[in-house]
């Protein structure tokens, strides 16, 4: 609250005062784009930890969307930030490695596992914020929670990622 300290004269005498606030940051919270990610997941999981498709990769799932969608490479180091939990699970952070041919390795692209709360089946939601190539891409995952991935593919039409918004 802003507060003046008024010498006690007759209105007529009294000075004038302007304020002005200052403008409040808005680069904290721009993004340069809002990619949705439809994503099948199943409950039970296959594998008590997560299986392959209850795990995402936001970084790659951008990567693959910038080389097929607007034809160009994506390169340099990224993070992944979780903006928003899933009400009706947890998402579980599988860090950067991967077991590639027998071995670990570590790609720096953060891996997630999306655990549905047991016997949950329906949709749900996450989203998180990457930072790649000098972009803040926010990535809004929709899940769609089933007791088997086969014969439900139609709930995730492709693209799975698609652009819903773009700033310049």
């Amino acid at each position: 609250m802003f507060a003046v300290d008024i010498p006690d004269v007759p209105p007529q005498y009294a000075p004038v005062v302007i304020a002005q606030a200052g403008g409040a940051k808005q680069s904290a919270a721009k993004t340069d784009r809002i990619l949705s990610v439809c994503q099948l997941i199943e409950n039970p999981p296959m594998m008590p930890g997560g299986s392959a498709v209850n795990s995402m990769s936001p970084i790659l799932a951008l990567r693959n969307y910038f080389k097929v969608q607007e034809k160009r490479i994506v390169e340099g180091p990224s993070t992944a930030t979780v903006l928003e939990n899933p009400k009706h699970g947890e998402l579980k952070d599988q860090g950067t490695s991967v077991l590639r041919h027998g071995t670990l390795v570590d790609t720096g692209e953060r891996r997630y596992s999306y655990l549905a709360a047991p016997s949950y089946l329906g949709k749900d939601r996450s989203v998180l914020l990457v930072e790649m190539g000098g972009m803040r891409i926010k990535v809004v995952y929709s899940y769609h929670v089933v007791d088997v991935v086969e014969g439900n593919e139609d709930l995730c039409p492709s693209p799975r990622v698609r652009r819903i918004a773009f700033s310049p």
